[in-house]
C-alpha cells in the first residue's frame, strides 16, 4: 500500500473568477463530490508550479458542472485572476477511503502496464470519457489509450502497481500496429 502521508491529489482546476469579492470558479474532477463541504484546507498551484498557496476554505457552493470556491486571502477579482488555470490540491489523508476494488484514478498514475506478460509503459494521466475512465500509456516508442472496462483490462492490481490488458490490437494506432 503506498504511504499517503503529505501526498498532494488534484481534485480540480479553477476557472476565471466569479464576481468582484474573489470567488473562484472551480471545475472538479468528480462532480458528484461533497470533499469541498467537509473540509477546512485547500491548496492552489499555478500550472507552471511557480507558487503554491494553502488557504482556508470560507465557503464552497457546488452549481452543475463547476461551483463556487471563496478563499481566505483572495479577496478581490484581481487576487481571483492570478490563480485562473491553476490545479485544485488536498491532502490524500482527507479523502475518504475506498471500499474494497476502488481506487482513485491518483493511484493509477506511474503504475506498470503488461500486455502478454511484457510491459507495454506507464500510465501518465487518465480522464474521463463517455462515463469510463480511459488512461494513457506511454514508453519511449508508442502511446497507447486504454479504456478500463472488462474488454481490455485482465488485472488492475493497484497495490502491486501493475495493470495487465488483455487486448492491445484494436487500441495501437494504425502506424504501430504489426502486419
Amino acid at each position: 500500500m503506498k504511504d499517503n502521508a503529505g501526498h498532494l491529489v488534484e481534485i480540480g482546476v479553477v476557472g476565471r473568477p466569479h464576481g468582484i469579492r474573489g470567488a473562484l470558479r472551480v471545475f472538479l474532477h468528480n462532480q458528484s463530490s461533497s470533499l469541498l463541504y467537509d473540509i477546512d484546507m485547500v491548496l492552489l498551484r499555478k500550472v507552471d508550479a511557480s507558487e503554491t498557496v494553502s488557504s482556508e476554505i470560507l465557503n464552497y457552493a457546488a452549481a452543475g458542472k463547476r461551483g463556487t470556491l471563496t478563499l481566505r486571502g483572495i479577496e478581490s477579482r484581481a487576487d481571483a485572476e492570478k490563480w485562473t488555470g491553476a490545479r485544485l490540491l488536498v491532502d490524500r489523508e482527507v479523502l475518504p477511503d475506498v471500499d474494497d476494488g476502488e481506487f482513485y484514478v491518483e493511484d493509477l498514475m506511474g503504475i506498470e502496464v503488461f500486455f502478454e506478460g511484457k510491459p507495454i509503459g506507464k500510465v501518465k494521466s487518465s480522464r474521463e470519457q463517455g462515463g469510463v475512465e480511459v488512461v494513457t500509456v506511454m514508453d519511449d516508442s508508442q502511446v497507447i489509450e486504454i479504456p478500463l472496462v472488462d474488454e481490455f483490462v485482465q488485472e488492475l492490481d493497484i497495490d502491486g502497481g501493475r495493470l495487465t490488458v488483455r487486448d492491445i490490437e484494436n487500441l495501437l494506432p494504425a502506424d504501430a500496429k504489426k502486419d
